[in-house]
């Protein structure tokens, strides 16, 4: 019978799986109020990006203001008259060293020191709460990202715990696909760690590629799969958060290996095979079908350079049977 057939070329490669994936985002938060009050300003539009750091919200902001600066001039007051009374008492005990003070006016100016130490140190605390207190009124970016559709409007009075908006981050993100145990093994015989990844989004362009840099520690056993996740630098918003993509894991390199056409792989209880034409006979040849991509497989055992496997014909074919190759054609 004629058949149709592939010339086996070995080369090294990179087997590939492509799956589908999903992105997430390392970081979404909700933004809420550390304070109660008026919302005075909200300083960035819905779905605005923000740098860490930058103002977001302003809550009672004016007046939590005026209440520091009046705690850190009572503190100013207070050390003043820390100083003032420091130097009565040591006035009191030199007068005291030379007879000319009793003890108990020297008792009396150290224990008015002592206890405006108290006092100043009172002070100092009341600065502090009062600056905690202001800086809870500003609502800063705690990390770069997209900001979604606020939960209030300027002017609202809120309360501590109060919903604002929320913050997501976008650059980089997350993607997470699932993978055959069996898969996996074989696209990664030595561990996964920094395994390179494309993400191919359904317009079939290609983004900036990433690296696997997490491993799930358990086996889905419903599935027998790994969730495996990589981070992909993302500067142009390409991949969004929630979004379905395409992975495509390249495995680790593998020497001498054969691409053979799909539909020439055949399986049977023993394993994977194919049928190669060999002076004008149908050779069965166990073959270990590693991977595949598209509609080829990647062979790593079995084949050898120029062996002309028969890719049609299959199911009348059977070790032995009389075949015609037609032009043979390199795998690509």
């Amino acid at each position: 019978m004629k058949v149709s057939t592939e010339q086996v070329k070995l080369s090294d490669q990179r087997p590939q799986k492509t799956l589908l994936a999903k992105a997430t985002s390392p970081a979404d938060v909700v933004l809420k109020s550390k304070t109660t009050g008026l919302v005075e300003q909200i300083h960035h539009v819905d779905g605005s990006y923000v740098k860490a750091g930058e103002m977001l919200f302003t809550v009672e902001g004016e007046n939590l203001k005026l209440s520091m600066d009046k705690a850190e001039a009572e503190l100013q007051t207070q050390k003043a008259r820390l100083v003032q009374l420091s130097r009565e008492a040591n006035r009191q005990g030199n007068l005291l060293t030379n007879k000319a003070a009793s003890q108990q006016e020297y008792d009396d100016a150290l224990s008015a020191k002592n206890v405006q130490q108290a006092t100043v140190n009172a002070a100092i605390a009341s600065v502090k709460l009062a600056r905690k207190e202001y800086s809870d009124s500003l609502i800063k970016a705690p990390f770069s990202g997209m900001l979604g559709e606020a939960s209030i409007s300027q002017g609202d009075y809120v309360s501590p715990g109060a919903s604002l908006n929320t913050l997501t981050s976008v650059d980089p993100v997350w993607v997470s696909v699932g993978i055959a145990q069996t898969d996996y093994d074989k696209l990664y015989p030595k561990g996964s760690n920094g395994a390179d990844v494309e993400v191919v989004l359904e317009n079939g362009k290609v983004v900036q590629g990433g690296k696997l840099d997490y491993v799930a520690p358990l086996v889905d056993a419903a599935y027998g799969s790994l969730t495996v996740r990589a981070t992909v630098p993302n500067p142009d918003g390409l991949i969004k958060p929630g979004q379905f993509v395409t992975a495509r894991l390249i495995g680790a390199p593998l020497a001498g290996v054969a691409r053979v056409a799909q539909k020439a792989v055949q399986v049977a209880e023993s394993g994977p095979y194919v049928y190669v034409a060999k002076d004008g006979k149908a050779q069965m040849r166990p073959v270990d079908a590693q991977n595949w991509d598209g509609t080829y497989w990647t062979i790593n055992q079995g084949l050898s350079e120029g062996d002309a496997v028969i890719t049609d014909n299959l199911l009348n074919m059977h070790p032995g049977a009389d075949v015609e190759p037609n032009a043979q054609k390199a795998a690509e």
